[in-house]
């Protein structure tokens, strides 16, 4: 069974989603961003004495060490479709979802607990910049 991948930008509720999705459907729940917290390789702490592209690299190992199993909701991190590699290797045995709320509703989401967003003009700014990707991979 194809997994389902969950894609989109910083608080759209990708986790959340994936968890009501892995029940209703009863597959294994990934969630990226909270395996990578739970050893410590979270964003946060990963930016304190690495650049974003040495969590990139960890966050795209992590994803491929699940894509090639079946039968799972995966949740990814709002950045993962900037690694080319992590999304061929969802991409081949996956239905892959974009979950696109209005901006409006992303900007009133904003709690302080992603780094890259700082600001509503940080999560406009990182919203458009993902865009094309989001939609280049949704339906995969």
């Amino acid at each position: 069974l194809y997994n389902l991948v969950l894609i989109g930008p910083s608080y759209s509720g990708k986790s959340t989603i994936g968890k009501k999705l892995s029940q209703v459907f009863n597959k294994k729940l990934v969630d990226i961003d909270d395996n990578l917290y739970q050893v410590n390789h979270d964003l946060k702490s990963i930016l304190k004495h690495h650049p974003e592209s040495y969590y990139r690299d960890l966050e795209t190992k992590e994803v491929l060490k699940y894509a090639s199993s079946f039968n799972q909701v995966i949740a990814t991190g709002g950045g993962v479709v900037l690694s080319k590699d992590a999304m061929a290797a969802l991409q081949r045995n996956s239905l892959i979802i974009f979950l696109n709320p209005p901006l409006e509703v992303l900007l009133s989401r904003i709690d302080n607990s992603r780094p890259l967003i700082k600001s509503k003009d940080d999560l406009i700014n990182l919203y458009k910049k993902r865009l094309p990707l989001y939609q280049k991979y949704q339906g995969c």
